[in-house]
This record gives C-alpha cells, sequence and structure tokens, in this order.
C-alpha cells in the first residue's frame, strides 16, 4: 500500500486568505452603498449654508385654551393673578348645554371643584365649593359678575342667588386658595363671571332659539354696539 500524504496550509497562509477575502467583501459592499445612496436635490441646489438659519425669538403674548379650559393672564383688568392657582373655562369653546345653565357640564369640568345641583329647589343659581368645603348654596365662595360681588349677604350667607344666563357669558375665572382673600371674607375660592361685551359694530343684535324634549324651549335675544 502507498501512503497518501496531503499538505495543509498553515496558520500565516489562513490568516492572509481571511483577510483578503474581508477585503475583498468590504470593497464590493462600498460600492453597493454608493450606487444605492441618490444625491439630495436639495443640497446640490443650494449652499451647505443657506440650509442653516438661526430662528428668531418667540414671545408668548396668551395661551389659548384647551377643552374650553384655560389660565388666566398674569394681569387682567389691574388684577395681578401671578402665582396664583387659577383656571378659565372658555363658554363659546364648550360643548354643554348653556341654553338652560347646566353647572355639572360647564363648570363641572374645573378639578377639584364640588356642585351640588339644587335647581330643584327653586335655587337658579347651584352651589359650588373648592377643596372638600361645602357646596350647598356657595357658601363659602365668593361669586360675582365682571368684577361686583352679586351675593345677597357678603358677611354671612352669601348665597348667590342670581347668576346670569351662560349665553350671554363670555367666560369664567376661578381663583383658589387664600388668594381668593383679597375679594372678600370667603376662605372657598372666587368665582366671576364676565359677561360678552357689545360687539364691535354699531349695533349686534345675537338671538338663540333652543328647544328639546317634554316642552322644553329657551330664548335669549341680547343687543348691543360699540361707537
Amino acid at each position: 500500500m502507498k501512503n497518501i500524504t496531503t499538505k495543509t496550509p498553515n496558520t500565516d497562509q489562513r490568516r492572509k486568505i481571511n483577510v483578503l477575502a474581508l477585503l475583498f467583501f468590504c470593497f464590493i459592499a462600498n460600492g453597493y452603498a454608493q450606487s444605492t445612496t441618490k444625491e439630495d436635490p436639495l443640497q446640490a441646489k443650494y449652499p451647505a449654508t443657506l440650509l442653516y438659519d438661526s430662528l428668531r425669538e418667540v414671545k408668548i403674548t396668551a395661551y389659548r385654551t384647551m377643552n374650553g379650559v384655560g389660565r388666566i393672564k398674569d394681569v387682567n383688568k389691574q388684577v395681578i393673578y401671578a402665582g396664583k392657582k387659577t383656571e378659565v373655562v372658555v363658554l363659546d369653546s364648550l360643548d354643554a348645554n348653556k341654553a338652560i345653565n347646566t353647572t355639572r357640564q360647564i363648570i363641572g369640568r374645573i378639578p377639584g371643584l364640588n356642585i351640588a345641583e339644587t335647581e330643584s329647589d327653586g335655587f337658579t343659581a347651584n352651589g359650588v365649593g373648592f377643596r372638600g368645603l361645602n357646596p350647598y348654596q356657595s357658601i363659602e365662595t365668593n361669586t360675582r359678575q365682571n368684577g361686583y360681588n352679586i351675593s345677597a349677604d357678603v358677611f354671612g350667607y352669601n348665597e348667590a342667588y342670581y347668576l346670569p344666563p351662560m349665553e350671554a357669558v363670555k367666560d369664567i375665572i376661578f381663583l383658589r386658595g387664600a388668594s381668593s382673600l383679597a375679594f372678600g371674607p370667603q376662605i372657598g375660592g372666587m368665582i366671576d363671571y364676565e359677561l360678552k361685551d357689545g360687539g364691535p359694530g354699531p349695533i349686534n343684535i345675537t338671538t338663540s332659539q333652543t328647544m328639546g324634549s317634554y316642552g322644553m324651549y329657551n330664548s335669549f335675544t341680547s343687543v348691543g354696539g360699540h361707537v
């Protein structure tokens, strides 16, 4: 019998073969990547220095309300509200029943506000209360309209027997905490109903006729103007 011997490459030759194969595959991959990359037409048309520009300073002058609830400005009608816990409800942006003054649909979205519906007892103004205070007839809340107190007894039983129709209200301002003591002795907060103005024209007429089930009918008409 003849002995058949085979020669195997040594370790150095194997390393050279592996390095050459790796360089070959890298060269092919690089050529493929360059062929598939497209040149940016915007960068080819304009110099690189024109593609970058510094933005100008942006100043925030007002806050846009989200879902009808926002924050009041730091200074509003000679009153400083900066640093105070406030909310403002914009009536025109609400999806609520304003024809019959449904309180829980209008101001019930304020966090921490308790509402006692007492319209069935003959009280036109439903009671509200902040921070767990008694909401019955708003005895712990300072109630105002256009900045003026509309409670029957400010220092005693300050129930607001009257509330403006919500169709005539522009927004409702809520002020919580001890800051409300600047408007009265009530420790539960302050609510201010701001009415709509007369409008930009010399005469403006607004009418709203609402009908519903069980014979419900509500009519609201306002006349205003500005000269």
